[in-house]
């Protein structure tokens, strides 16, 4: 079998759409708790950055800001172009960073955030750390013997701690305007 071509990198990051399309998607429902795993809680983010009227709190699993240099970004992209996968490959495209927003805008939420990780996800120690260090209203969660996928390898524990951070804390219900 002859390898796979490399795929290009796409211009235009696909992040945009994906916002607008978790907007649609939430429609007239009110102030809600976005929930997103990895690439879809950095997708949740860039939402509350852009509509945090809409936010009552952000539920992160396994996720990540951004990153504040072009290196990061770089090395990231390189990460992810390494490990394409031949019968998905638009799927690991989505995962490329392009820019620093997200990370840079990060101290503008002002919603509760609770940030879940396994403690072998060791690639997201660095990002749990910044959002313990920029976010206003966060608390985090390291989960022993789970990796990037908590939510799949202890279900039980992260509703249990999701469900107890939502009755300890404060959720913005503003109806939207």
């Amino acid at each position: 079998m002859a390898k796979q071509a490399p795929l290009a990198r796409p211009e235009e990051p696909p992040r945009p759409e994906m916002v607008e399309r978790l907007r649609e998607q939430i429609g007239d429902l009110g102030s809600v708790i976005l929930v997103g795993h990895s690439l879809g809680g950095y997708v949740t983010l860039s939402y509350a950055l852009q509509y945090p009227e809409h936010v009552a709190g952000l539920v992160l699993l396994s996720t990540g800001p951004g990153f504040a240099k072009p290196e990061g970004i770089e090395a990231w992209n390189q990460w992810v172009t390494d490990g394409i996968a031949p019968d998905a490959p638009d799927q690991e495209l989505l995962a490329y960073h392009y820019d620093s927003v997200v990370y840079e805008r990060l101290s503008e939420l002002e919603m509760p955030v609770v940030v879940l990780q396994g403690e072998r996800d060791t690639r997201f120690d660095a990002a749990r750390k910044v959002f313990e260090a920029r976010l206003s209203r966060v608390e985090s969660h390291v989960l022993a013997d789970a990796g990037h996928n908590i939510h799949v390898k202890k279900p039980r524990q992260v509703a249990e701690i999701v469900l107890d951070w939502i009755s300890r804390v404060e959720l913005d219900s503003r109806p939207r305007p």
